[in-house]
Parts: structure tokens; sequence; C-alpha cells
């Protein structure tokens, strides 16, 4: 499953199959603040990877009118030159102009960010869609390692410490593994992000993901740790979605090929067409989509000073490996822990923090290696509390300790017992995490800021919102613009590929309702996942109920008579309003 080894494309008339599916022309730049319908960021290592694998998330944020920003770290060269990376940036622009509905117009600036200039492509009749290029040196499939042509430099390099800079194949920017942390941030911190999405942070090398999509994602999520407004960080999953059930269809199958299909004409080393696609498996990836991870709270090792009683520098096996987000080590990956030399009980690694933080969690991993094996150990933290901690597993696989909230500026994990076979005692990752903040007041919704209002009576209007928390839902608050008398109550519906699904919970019967916030309470609580969209549903026999809503939205309505709920949404028309509608505990 390599990327680079297919036919020669043949150009498909594609463009109009999913224009009717997506939002038509938006006015607004994702840059300019005005994103009524939230923001998301892609950040992908090539090209093609949002069309592969974060794809037909990508075509619903798209349609949703979401601002989305999409962040391509490297140049996609594979070691052919500039003329290949630039073509390839042509086919990104073509496939998310199918995604958008419009033609293929982009207005294009050179952008100052942390000290770098990046080009960006601004979609001319779609201007919440822009894409941003940092032209990195492809690393390369398996290894990552880089191209002889490009002075074999690699993101995996620069991430691992074996180069300490990269420079982009066009010369416009130079990079240490700090300062392109730095570059990402600065593009959220411009972006404004509610959900960021990467390639696979929990994967590691040697597996048959691409190393420049781990890598990416690993730089990604280091990034957004710094990150400092409420944002979900999501994960999706690469080349190894084969070995899961297909699971994009319909629609949604139609429209992904579609944008993929407007992509191959720029790219020689693309399978093209749909039959060689298929001989060649590759249309694997186009009928699956996986997320590997949805996290709002980050490991705050990737933020910390690193030390150790010891470490093997000479076998790239230092201490910092355990905080480098890659799980793995000694014989698959010796980059990817660190071992001490000699060492055994009484061997030590500590985390400090550049300030306190309030963590609640670790997990260790053992060297997965079967002869080194930690049987028991200390934490030890700067408040000069302690937690034992029991027998590592000896496969590398996750050890959880939980212990009650503290603050703390380090934790130093001391080893007090070891395996008669142990050599070099050591650790493949150690995971600091920042305890969880109360769950959040809203779950899933729109804050209560709506200046407008829709008449919704007599219709059943629905509303698309991800969950900013996991936690169980019992209540729906619902801003009403007028008071009146009606029976009125609300409802929770699944997502399907972007459109209302089956009926997860529904709310008892108010017969009249006020101006302002009512909470109705769910008949039974519905389990909230984060970063999964959910349809919240209000309903009326009063003909003048009015909901507080604001343009720009995804709301939906179904002209039916008020009665039971649907099990399963009828068809919907669109009436593009944010409701203020909200998922309470």
């Amino acid at each position: 499953m390599k990327k680079h080894r297919w036919a020669i494309p043949v150009v498909l008339g594609v463009a109009g199959l999913i224009a009717s599916a997506v939002a038509g022309p938006a006015s607004a730049s994702p840059l300019s603040g005005d994103c009524a319908a939230g923001s998301s960021m892609y950040v992908v290592a090539h090209q093609d990877d949002t069309l592969f694998f974060t794809n037909p998330q990508l075509a619903h944020d798209v349609g949703s009118k979401m601002c989305v920003t999409t962040v391509f770290v490297t140049a996609g060269d594979a070691g052919k030159g500039n003329a290949y990376a630039t073509s390839r940036e042509k086919g990104a622009e073509a496939g998310y102009s199918v995604l958008s509905g419009v033609s293929n117009s982009w207005t294009y600036t050179n952008t100052t960010i942390g000290g770098s200039t990046l080009r960006r492509a601004t979609l001319d009749e779609n201007p919440r869609v822009t894409l941003t290029y940092l032209r990195l040196p492809d690393g390369g499939f398996p290894d990552g390692l880089g191209y002889p042509v490009t002075g074999d430099q690699s993101i995996r390099k620069l991430w691992t410490g074996a180069q300490s800079t990269i420079t982009a194949v066009d010369g416009s920017a130079t990079y240490t593994r700090d300062t392109l942390i730095a570059s990402l941030l600065a593009l959220m911190n411009e972006a404004k992000p509610s959900v960021i999405a990467t390639q696979n942070t929990q994967g590691s090398y040697g597996g048959p993901d691409h190393p420049d999509h781990l890598t990416t994602a690993f730089f990604t999520r280091q990034a957004q740790l710094a990150y400092a407004a409420p944002h979900v960080l999501r994960s999706y999953q690469g080349y190894d979605v084969v070995g899961k059930p297909a699971n994009v269809g319909g629609g949604d199958l139609l429209g992904k090929e579609a944008a993929y299909y407007a992509y191959t004409p720029y790219d020689s080393n693309t399978c093209g067409t749909p039959a060689a696609c298929a001989a060649d498996g590759s249309d694997q990836w186009l009928r699956r989509q996986y997320t590997t991870n949805n996290s709002i709270s980050g490991n705050l090792a990737e933020l910390a000073t690193v030390t150790s009683s010891s470490q093997n520098t000479a076998s790239g096996q230092s201490a910092a490996n355990v905080a480098d987000g890659v799980i793995g080590g000694y014989p698959a990956d010796q980059y990817a822990e660190w071992a001490t030399i000699g060492g055994a009980a009484g061997s030590w690694v500590q985390m400090s923090l550049p300030s306190a933080s309030t963590v609640s969690r670790v997990t260790l991993y053992d060297r997965p290696n079967p002869n080194d094996n930690v049987l028991s150990g200390t934490l030890a933290f700067s408040d000069g509390s302690v937690v034992a901690v029991g027998a590592l597993p000896n496969d590398g696989s996750a050890f959880g300790v939980s212990f009650p909230a503290r603050s703390t500026t380090s934790v130093r994990f001391t080893i007090n017992s070891v395996s008669s076979t142990t050599l070099n005692v050591g650790l493949s990752e150690f995971q600091l995490w920042q305890a969880m903040s109360p769950s959040p007041t809203t779950l899933a919704g729109n804050a209560a800021t709506a200046s407008g209002a829709d008449w919704t009576g007599q219709d059943l209007s629905v509303g698309r919102y991800v969950a900013v928390d996991s936690g169980t839902a019992g209540h729906i608050e619902a801003q009403i613009a007028n008071a009146g008398t009606g029976r009125l109550k609300a409802a929770v519906y699944s997502d399907i590929a972007g459109s209302p699904g089956t009926l997860l919970a529904q709310t008892s019967e108010l017969s009249d309702y006020a101006a302002g916030i009512n909470t109705l309470s769910l008949t039974s609580g519905v389990d909230l996942t984060v970063g999964t969209a959910y349809w919240i549903a209000i309903w009326s026999d009063s003909p003048s109920l009015r909901v507080l809503a604001d343009p720009g939205g995804n709301g939906r309505y179904v002209a039916v008579p008020y009665g039971a709920w649907p099990t399963t949404m009828p068809g919907t028309s669109t009436n593009g309003h944010l409701y203020n509608l909200g998922l309470k505990p």
C-alpha cells in the first residue's frame, strides 16, 4: 500500500456529480472572523490525504457553511521536484472546488506566519475554504527518511531529532522542530477552529501507514496543546483502514469519488480511474473513513522537559523519546523508546512542566522487548506526594495509573524493581494527562448569542451540533423569542452522513412556553461522545412559536403535523438557520 505506485491518470468529467449535494457559494473569508457556522482546520501531510482519509467529514464541513482551513505540511514531492509538487497542489484545489460545488478558481497570496512565508489559496466562489502550503520535503515511504534530491530531509527526522532543521522545497522557509510547532500554533490561532482534524496520532512508525502522515499528526497534536481556545482534536486513520468494514456509501461515496477523481489528473502517481483504483485496491480508502481518537484534554508530557538517571543517546534511545508521542521500541523502532545504560532498580525518568498543571492520570508503556521489564515503581510529584505503580505489561502495552487530581510542576517515575532478565531498563512512553475540567454547561449545541429568530411553529425543526465533551445529556434547552400557548417538545437524533438519523431520546411536553430559556427534560438520558455530531429537534403545535436563530447554520425542517416523533427523520428541507438549542447534563 504505497502511495506512489499507481498508473497514469485519465481525466474524468466528475465536477458536477456532487454540486447539488453541498452548499453553494459563500460570502466570507475564514480569516475575516465571519464563520457563523463554526470553523474547522485540517492538518495533513500530502495534497490527497484529506480527499482519501478525512472525507466525507470534510464535505460535510464545507456543505454546512463552516469555515474550512486545510494545511498541507509537506510538498508531496516524492523526490520528483517542485513541478510535480505544485501540480499536486492544483489537484487538491480541483478536488476542493468539486466539494464546494463551484468553479475551480482561486486567489493566491503569500502570508507570513511566525516569520515564515507560506503560500495560501482561497476559493473565489466560496472564500470560507482556504488551503495553505508549507511545502516541506516529502519523507517517502516506507521509512520516511527523505530523498537525496532534497538532502535526505524529512519531517520524521525533524521530529525525532535526527536533523535540526528542515527547509521547504521552494526555499520559502526553514524550520526547527520548535518553530514548526509554533507555526502550526500560529495558524490555529489565526483560523480559530473548534475542531482540529489531523492524521493518526495513535500510530507508530514501521506499520502500513505513511511516516509523513504519522509525523504530521504528532506535530499537530503537539501544537494544539498550546492552542487555548476550546476545541476537539480529531485523528483519522490512514492506509490501514482497509482492515475495517467499508463505511462510506451512497451520496457520500459519490461525492468522495468525484472530489478524488478531480484531483487525479494532476498527480501522475495515482491510479486515476475507478477501474484502475479498483484493480490496485486504492478504492478501499475511498470507501472508508475512521477516526482513531477524539480528545479535548492533552498529554502534558509533550510540553515537558525530560531528564533521566541515564540514557543511551549513542543508539538514539534518549529520555526525550518517552514524550515523543510514538509508542514502540526495540527491536522494531529503537528510536521510539528510552533505554538506560545498564540501568535497573533505582533508575528514573522525570517530566518537568513549564508551569503548574493539575494532573490525575499517567499512562506508562514498558520497552516492548521480552527481556527488559519494570516490575514496580513510584510516581513522585513536586508537592511531595507519591503514588505506587505495579508491574508494567512486558509486551509494551499501556498501563494506566489514576489518582486524585493534584497540581504539580514535575513528575518523576522511579523504577523500584525489574525482572531478572533486564539489561537496560527504560520506557517506550510516559503520558501525563491533565485532569479533565468539569463538564461544560452545554455538551452540544449553540451558544446563547443569536440575534434573530425563525418561525418554527407547526414545523418539526432540527439543527446539527458537534459534542464538545462526552457525558450524559438529561435536558434540552431552547431559547424562545416569544411567549405563547401550545404544546412544545424536543428530541435528539443521531447523525448519518451529515443528515438526521435515528431517534435517540425525546423530552416530555411543555403545555406553554415562555420567552427566554425553556428547559425540557429528556425521558431517558442520552450518552454523547466528544467530537460526534447530533441533531437537536424542536416541535410545537403553536403557529406562533419563534426560536432564536441566526442565519448561516445547517438548520432543516419538515412540514408535518404535530404528533409522535418519527423513528427516523423523514426528508428535510434546508433553511440555513443556526438555532439556539443545547443538550445539557
